[in-house]
């Protein structure tokens, strides 16, 4: 039994020195941005259901060109080009 508390008192010693460290202080909680955003939309989406149907489709309208201006749903680039005019030799 001495030689097994003898095998323990480092670990004991570590962990009490441990224990009686100061513990350091909390973080303070940071806001997710992700959690401000849901409140947000369901905010918007409460006052969206009781508005009339007019202020639905100008809200529509302003997502729908915010998107267009950050390029997300633009087209990745012009149309094909038309082939070059072919030189016909004169009569």
């Amino acid at each position: 039994m001495a030689t097994h508390t003898t095998q323990l008192r480092p670990q004991t010693d570590a962990t009490r020195a441990a224990a009686d460290a100061p513990a350091p202080p909390p973080e303070p909680p940071v806001p997710g941005p992700v959690r401000r955003v849901q409140e947000m939309t369901a905010r918007v989406a409460a006052r969206l259901r009781q508005s009339p149907w007019w202020v639905r489709v100008l809200a529509a309208g302003v997502l729908a060109g915010y998107e267009l201006l950050r390029g997300k749903t633009r087209p990745l680039g012009p149309g094909p080009t038309p082939a070059p005019p072919v030189s016909r030799p004169s009569p």
